[in-house]
């Protein structure tokens, strides 16, 4: 490992437009760097309290 070297990438994604545009540039960047690219998906669930 060299230092100061990205190893992982995370990106968060909701899957509209922004996020595919940022996951889009998150892949380039690990493809560069030859990081391990990992997309989180979270959603939230609203109750009714």
């Amino acid at each position: 490992m060299r230092e100061n070297s990205i190893e992982k990438i995370v990106v968060g994604t909701d899957f509209n437009q922004l996020a595919a545009a940022a996951l889009r540039f998150a892949g380039g960047m690990a493809g560069r760097a030859g990081a391990e690219l990992m997309v989180v998906y979270a959603d939230s669930i609203r109750s009714r309290l």
